[in-house]
């Protein structure tokens, strides 16, 4: 447990509020906010209050007051809806663009597409549009109040850009730490996987531990990735062994999964999760053996490092 804990004291990163922070690039980084999830229970028949806008724009806000991040990432499933988007997931996105930058201007907000995010740039673009009807709408009303007093220069307002909002990605990198969703294999001919990256920071698995029939949302730790690989004797030849992990990106040190930060998914709970991952990342590693690498960290008071989880599993039994 020391071990990890140094791991990531030596990277100055941080955990808090289900999100990430990375104190040596002033960065926090949050992942799976399902936007509109509260709305798909609602038309399922279930009518009690979520609160989804409320609760994920005062986590925000706290993490923004708090730490002041020069950039904000969202790692993948920033939407929930794969088609039909309701309503109230533009409103939530637009309250989220629009909190950040006019409030937070030295902050830019970084999004990284997740599986379920097949209608984020339609989503942004109608956002950005009603940035701009509003910024239309003031430069209605400056233009009448120079025309009714007859005098004055009229200078408009200008119209906005996506990137005056967001940049959006397929992965991010920042010194040595690459975020993405981690929902298929990303391309070789498109990143280089170097010694300088140090973690992948990923979302989809929504970790929890379970601890006295009481669920605490968890990141997971998983160490020596690319080891479990190297050693698998299941690999038929060197050849084979190449390939695979040239196309898997095998050569990956360590991977942090983050936990859901909306507080609407209910998550699932990693002694059930081992062996039925989805990410194709993690879908291999089926090897009993392989608990021992696989670390649950959780932020309450504090900040708990688990044993691995074997020795969760032995314990509990």
């Amino acid at each position: 447990m020391q071990e990890i804990a140094n791991f990531y004291r030596d990277l100055d990163l941080n955990f808090d509020r289900n999100a990430l922070i990375d104190s040596r690039n002033k960065t926090v980084a949050v992942s799976d906010l399902h936007i509109g999830l509260e709305e798909q229970f609602k038309r399922k028949g279930v009518l009690f209050p979520l609160h989804e806008k409320t609760v994920i724009i005062n986590r925000i806000v706290y993490l923004l007051d708090k730490y002041q991040p020069k950039k904000f990432i969202m790692v993948g499933d920033i939407l929930h809806h794969f088609n039909k988007i309701p309503y109230k997931t533009y409103d939530v996105m637009y309250e989220i663009l629009k909190l950040i930058h006019n409030e937070y201007k030295d902050t830019k907000l970084i999004l990284v597409r997740g599986n379920h995010d097949i209608m984020i740039d339609y989503v942004l673009n109608e956002c950005l549009n009603r940035f701009n009807d509003e910024i239309n709408e003031k430069n209605a009303e400056l233009k009448k109040k120079i025309k009714d007093k007859g005098d004055g220069i009229y200078q408009k307002y200008p119209k906005l850009e996506d990137n005056d909002l967001y940049e959006i990605y397929e992965y991010y990198k920042v010194d040595g730490l690459l975020y993405y969703h981690g929902h298929k294999i990303l391309n070789q001919e498109n990143l280089n996987f170097k010694s300088d990256i140090n973690l992948m920071i990923m979302g989809h698995e929504h970790p929890v531990l379970e601890l006295n029939n009481h669920r605490f949302p968890s990141y997971l730790h998983i160490a020596d990735y690319n080891k479990f690989f190297e050693n698998n004797k299941d690999n038929k030849d060197n050849k084979d062994n190449k390939d695979n992990k040239d196309n898997k990106n095998h050569n990956l040190k360590n991977i942090l999964v983050l936990p859901s930060f909306s507080n609407i998914p209910s998550g699932v709970k990693i002694n059930e999760l081992f062996g039925n991952f989805l990410s194709p990342y993690l879908k291999e590693l089926k090897s009993e053996s392989f608990k021992e690498k696989i670390y649950p960290i959780i932020k309450e008071k504090e900040i708990m490092y688990f044993p691995n989880l074997k020795e969760i599993e032995d314990y509990l039994q």
